[in-house]
């Protein structure tokens, strides 16, 4: 026995049927007579594959088929009064075509079944009054969101249905296989039951189980060769109808007692005791139907050895079916179908659309076709929307591009034109199509339309007031808009209409992270998680969080979370980890992670936004960059940041005056596509600054501050251009301030307050306010840099190296500390620490931080040292500086060194590693010299006369007592003093060849002046 994957319950409806009790006795199979004078018609509906893999089923689509079987080999249903819809054929809207279709082909005395097996849902569990229920069709979303959508079968439909048949004086049969999905809460069966009973109070129930059980299936319980099992309770309802139910009173005469009795036993033992069917009806002792002496005998035989229910009802033949089909035009359908293969729904001559307008012009084919005709292609074309709303409403990370939900609005737009306003389907499709037109909107981010965008989210609401999808999309744009309030209000609605469902939550969470109430925002986030444990958008919202707040190694564990829960990063954790290591001075990381983003997603324009900044930021590859750009605002013309940036980077490195006007014009389409970027104003401020036109730039800026009051950003930007660009620090100051007033985390307004107070020698004022905010905020390293900042601008070393430690201990990445710590050491002497800090330096930003403009400081230290005759402590700073950046500055410096100091036999070698340095002509003549002096110390004639020879060939002018020391090492003694005395007496001074010579060489040199 296996455990259940759906509850189930059946309902046999016969409104009209009252049976009286009649004489009881054995009914042969020739006495019985068939009593319906109508026609027998059913819809049957079985689900197992639904679109969410999530909400897949085991047998719901056999079970259908089964009942199908049952009907058509037991009841003698004719195959063409049956409409089978399994799995991805069972979409909401032929479902509820079926479901009307119904309707309209049913007549006095007819006899209907209506059967579905699959999820049915209660949404919500405090007002079962309302029309509450759903059953879940194939193309159903798995999060719940059940209002305004297709997907769904509203409990409504199904009892408009019944009850209409009802009206006609026919008798319906209404078997339902959907009680209990896996994902609905504990209570959520009795929900289902409440409400069925809700409506259909004139109903006789057969029930799966009580409402506080499950169903179960049994694998065990194989119908044929390919199928593996069934539910319990279908299993022995199928053998009780066909008559093994029938035990109490043997006649034939199944009676509900009966029924009920025979599920007791059977299911209730099969499952160890832990499903117990129900029967409800108005009277225990009615006859349900009659059965057949041989049906009775096979269902028996099945119940002692259970070789296969299927197989039973295959041997069966079908007495009462018409094959016979409706007359199809051949050609129209072939062409209609090729049109729908091929995916030509409308458009063109030859598309699916305009087959249909031209059979209706014609009026040669007959209604029923071009029904059929229209119900296809509504089908593929409301399908393929409701699945792009299903992804929509379960938060998929990599929506596509807005233009793609426009086309399936026109889509739904299209469907609307091919069914009439009273089909059940209308104002889903007319919702779905307005929802669809707002998010295109939305997801284009055409900021300009948003009024638009919300005018149709309020006429989709006015349909539709359940829509809590709706009211998600209408909290997004209020959001963006700074109607904080409002847009919260939205997220509320849309949340208590569906409690289950985190997208709202979520964007709730996002509405105080933009207020800047971080504790708030981080609740929610949180809250998530208790709903959808582990949920990786959970993880990347709180690294968000704790990234604004400066906590960066937080959000850097929260960020790896996605990973770790979600097998790999979301394109937007990736961008999140490249901004956040970009803050920590890790420009190496920060490029890895775009890299990653762009290569999971090419068309992600955040990412290519986010990438062309830090190429230009860092000096890295601005054509690259500019490419990034262009190639973004191709992708997505209508996103503000791709004009802002480009025209950014146009107005700092501008070829010509051109380019300064092109830039305006790129600002213009930023701010007219979305008015709530601050830095699009900010930058064109500093552009009309460029011009020397500072009213304007004034203007720009206030302008951002007036639309985006709530911003910090805005008014740090214009602090940021009262202080840098008009020299008003004073105004700059209460910006600055205004600034953290709205956002009392904002770092880069610190930043901003503390240059600027430090600036003014105003330091003990910063160190105050950084020590408070810290006490509030220990692990931001950023605050320990800024404070480090601080004491080293008031020339206390020891404390700005004690906070940029401080700042490492909290974030052993934060690579600005190791940069910071690297300059301080070298400022306190400690060459060693220096040398190591700059080398983490160097790797985590190499384009800014490069080793040998940093072994260059240490060069110059060294030679300050030399000339106050500490060669000891140069020794030491040019050793660091060698394992810093082996070049041919560092190696030729410590070599020379070591000359000085007559070591060079013991460095041969730093001699070799010289010797090979290829470098440019001025190098070369040094290292001749060098090494042509190296080897008269080593007397080494050879190479001596030999480097020497090679700096004459590149340096003509003459070096006379060089020359004169290699002919001495040659022997040539007499020669070497007559070429010393030609030499001004001035340059042989002890005083000036100490500065070229070691004292080894000088003295020979004294000994050739004897």
């Amino acid at each position: 026995m296996k455990k259940l994957v759906f509850l189930m319950f059946f309902f046999a409806v016969i409104p009209l049927l009252s049976q009286e009790n009649g004489a009881r006795g054995t009914l042969t199979d020739s006495d019985k007579k068939d009593t319906i004078k109508g026609t027998k018609r059913a819809l049957i509906i079985g689900i197992s594959d639904y679109s969410s893999s999530d909400l897949t089923l085991k047998y719901a689509d056999d079970d259908a088929t089964l009942f199908k079987n049952y009907l058509t080999k037991i009841e003698k249903v004719a195959e063409e009064n049956i409409a089978l819809l399994i799995n991805e054929e069972a979409t909401s809207f032929n479902i509820l075509n079926g479901l009307q279709d119904l309707i309209a082909s049913t007549k006095k005395n007819d006899l209907v079944y209506l059967f579905f097996a699959g999820h049915g849902d209660v949404v919500d569990k405090e007002n079962v009054k309302e029309q509450l229920g759903f059953l879940l069709a194939y193309d159903v979303n798995q999060n719940r969101e059940f209002y305004g959508t297709q997907g769904v079968i509203p409990f409504k439909d199904i009892s408009l249905t019944v009850n209409t048949i009802a009206s006609k004086d026919a008798k319906i049969t209404l078997v339902l296989d959907a009680c209990r999905s896996g994902y609905l809460s504990a209570d959520g069966a009795q929900n289902n039951l409440k409400t069925f009973n809700e409506y259909l109070q004139n109903s006789t129930k057969l029930l799966s189980c009580n409402p506080n059980e499950l169903s179960y299936e049994g694998d065990n319980l194989k119908l044929s060769e390919d199928n593996t099992g069934h539910g319990y309770f279908t299993y022995y309802l199928v053998l009780g109808l066909m008559g093994a139910a029938d035990n109490l009173v043997q006649d034939n005469k199944l009676q509900y007692f009966e029924l009920q009795g025979f599920l007791d036993t059977n299911v209730n033992l099969a499952t160890n005791n832990k499903q117990t069917p129900v029967v409800k009806s108005k009277t225990s002792t009615g006859v349900f139907k009659e059965v057949l002496s041989l049906d009775k005998k096979e269902a028996l035989e099945q119940i002692q050895n259970p070789t296969g229910l299927k197989n039973i009802l295959a041997s069966r033949s079908n007495s009462n079916t018409n094959e016979k089909g409706l007359e199809l035009n051949s050609d129209l359908i072939k062409k209609f179908n090729d049109a729908l293969e091929k995916k030509n729904y409308y458009g063109t001559s030859l598309s699916a659309f305009e087959i249909i307008k031209q059979a209706i012009k014609e009026a040669k084919t007959d209604s029923n076709i071009i029904n059929l005709m229209k119900n296809k292609l509504v089908v593929a074309l409301s399908t393929k929307a409701q699945l792009l709303i299903n992804d929509y409403i379960g938060n998929v990370e990599n929506l596509p591009n807005g233009n793609v939900f426009q086309q399936n609005a026109k889509h739904l737009e299209i469907c609307l034109e091919l069914i009439e306003k009273e089909n059940f389907s209308y104002n889903r499709i007319l919702t779905s199509k307005l929802f669809l037109e707002a998010y295109a909107i939305i997801k284009n981010r055409q900021f300009n339309k948003y009024p638009l965008a919300k005018k149709k989210l309020y006429q989709a609401l006015e349909i539709e007031k359940k829509a809590a999808y709706i009211y998600n999309a209408l909290g997004i744009v209020l959001n963006y808009e700074e109607d904080y309030e409002a847009s919260g209000e939205n997220y509320i609605k849309a949340s208590k209409l569906i409690p289950t469902w985190t997208f709202p939550i979520t964007n709730f969470g996002n509405n105080y992270l933009d207020k800047s109430e971080y504790e708030k925002a981080n609740e929610y986030f949180k809250k998530v998680l208790t709903i959808k444990k582990n949920d990786i958008n959970s993880y990347n919202n709180l690294g968000a969080v704790s990234e604004n707040v400066g906590r960066y190694q937080e959000a850097e564990n929260y960020y790896h979370k996605v990973k770790e829960f979600g097998g790999e990063y979301l394109s937007i954790t990736l961008r999140n980890l490249a901004i956040l290591y970009k803050n920590k001075g890790n420009i190496k990381g920060a490029e890895s992670y775009y890299l990653q983003a762009i290569q999971k997603d090419s068309t992600d324009v955040d990412a290519l936004f986010g990438y062309a900044e830090l190429l230009i930021d860092e000096n890295i590859n601005s054509q690259k960059a500019v490419g990034l750009l262009k190639k973004a605002i191709q992708l997505e013309p209508f996103i503000a940041k791709g004009y802002s940036k480009y025209g950014s980077f146009l107005r700092r490195y501008p070829k010509n005056d051109n380019d300064l006007i092109k830039a305006d014009s790129l600002f213009k389409i930023a701010i007219k596509n979305n008015p709530f970027y601050t830095w699009t104003y900010a930058s064109r401020g500093w552009l009309f600054h460029k011009q020397k036109e500072d009213e304007k730039a004034l203007t720009s800026f206030k302008e951002g501050i007036k639309i985006n009051s709530k911003k910090a950003s805005a008014y740090y930007y214009l602090a940021n251009f009262y202080e840098n660009g008009l020299q008003e620090k004073a105004l700059a100051k209460e910006l600055f301030e205004k600034s953290l007033q709205i956002d009392s985390f904002y770092m880069p307004a610190y930043k901003g307050l503390v240059s600027l107070l430090n600036s003014e020698n105003n330091q003990d004022t910063s160190i105050e306010m950084l020590q408070k905010v810290i006490a509030r905020n220990s692990q931001a390293p950023d605050l320990y840099a800024l404070l480090g900042d601080t004491y080293y601008s008031k020339k206390e070393y020891e404390a700005a190296i004690h906070n940029y430690q401080k700042a490492i201990e909290v974030d052993s990445t934060y690579a600005k500390g190791y940069t910071n710590l690297a300059y301080s050491k070298l400022i306190t002497k400690e060459y060693v620490d220096a040398s190591k800090y700059f080398k983490l330096a160097a790797k985590y930003n190499p384009y800014k931080n490069k080793v040998a403009d940093f072994s260059k400081l240490f060069l110059l230290q060294a030679r300050r040292e030399i000339r106050a005759n500490n060669v000891e402590i140069a020794a030491t700073i040019l050793e660091q500086a060698y394992k810093l950046d082996i070049n041919i500055e560092t190696v030729f410096a410590l070599t020379e060194l070591y000359y000085f100091t007559n070591e060079t036999g013991k460095k041969k070698a730093l001699i070799e590693e010289l010797k090979n340095f290829s470098a440019g002509k001025s190098w070369r003549i040094k290292k001749y010299e060098l090494l042509s002096k190296i080897y008269i110390d080593l007397n080494d004639a050879k190479n001596a006369r030999f480097y020497f020879d090679e700096m004459q060939k590149i340096n003509p002018i003459a070096n006379v007592i060089l020359e004169a020391l290699v002919l001495s090492i040659n022997d040539k003694n007499n020669v070497a003093k007559e070429k010393l005395k030609t030499v001004n007496p001035l340059l042989l001074r002890e005083q000036y060849l100490k500065r070229k010579y070691n004292s080894n060489t000088i003295n020979i040199i004294k000994k050739l002046q004897e």
